[in-house]
């Protein structure tokens, strides 16, 4: 009985979340709050379609990158059927991002990272500030410290700039990162570097693996190129 009542709620519960509708209504109003009296911060055209996080009374919460409270009435929107075909360029989010007040700049991450350099294995702790200077364009720092179990240790700066991308899986919310940077370290360890990477949330944070590539040979030939692999985990601010 237990068991049953347990799967009947979780059936429930996922039926409620991030469900895909569709907008019947033509200047469908989303309010801050579940109440007709809340204030309006925009309208959906009819067509449109939106992920209902959940539901209350004759409201559905909707989606929202800067996880900003955005509620529409139930009877506007219709349960967009699996078979449907997804359409990329129609997203919930857009109308509520550009000219967002509220929308957070900053964000804040910590890192592991690990590679191999002169021979031997190392490992990087790296703690960075990215500023979002646009929604797609965003400048990132970060102190690190690499740690070698013969070679000497050092610390330093990595800099660089990032373009960002959201890509649209339905609920699955995904950012790509492209970026271009140089290092700045105590040791002569300086060197241009790409990196990309992705990031998914979870909790209310973004956990992300992304890949650097030191260009050390640039400025000596018998400097060896250095990959660097990490795992991130970014907060701080409302990015999707």
């Amino acid at each position: 009985m237990l068991l049953k009542t347990t799967m009947a709620l979780l059936f429930c519960y996922t039926t409620v979340f991030a469900s895909e509708r569709r907008v019947t209504t033509e200047n469908t109003a989303v309010y801050t709050k579940p109440n007709a009296d809340s204030s309006i911060v925009g309208h959906l055209a009819k067509g449109q379609r939106a992920w209902v996080m959940e539901e209350s009374g004759e409201f559905a919460k909707l989606r929202s990158r800067t996880r900003r409270e955005l509620w529409a009435l139930r009877s506007h929107l219709e349960e967009i059927k699996p078979s449907e075909p997804y359409n990329l360029g129609v997203d919930v989010d857009a109308p509520f991002l550009a000219g967002d007040s509220d929308f957070k700049r900053i964000r804040f991450d910590l890192g592991g990272a690990t590679g191999r350099a002169l021979n031997e294995s190392f490992l990087e702790l790296a703690v960075g500030v990215e500023y979002f200077m646009m929604e797609r364009l965003s400048w990132r720092n970060s102190i690190f410290y690499r740690r070698y179990q013969v070679a000497s240790d050092f610390m330093g700066l990595d800099t660089s700039v990032r373009g960002n991308g959201n890509l649209p899986l339905g609920a699955l919310r995904l950012r790509g990162i492209l970026g271009v940077g140089y290092r700045f370290a105590t040791a002569i360890e300086g060197a241009p570097f790409v990196e990309l990477g992705g990031f998914a949330e979870l909790k209310g944070f973004d956990i992300g693996l992304m890949v650097k590539y030191l260009n050390r040979s640039i400025f000596d030939p018998d400097r060896e190129n250095v990959f660097v692999y990490s795992v991130v985990l970014s907060g701080g601010a409302g990015f999707f």
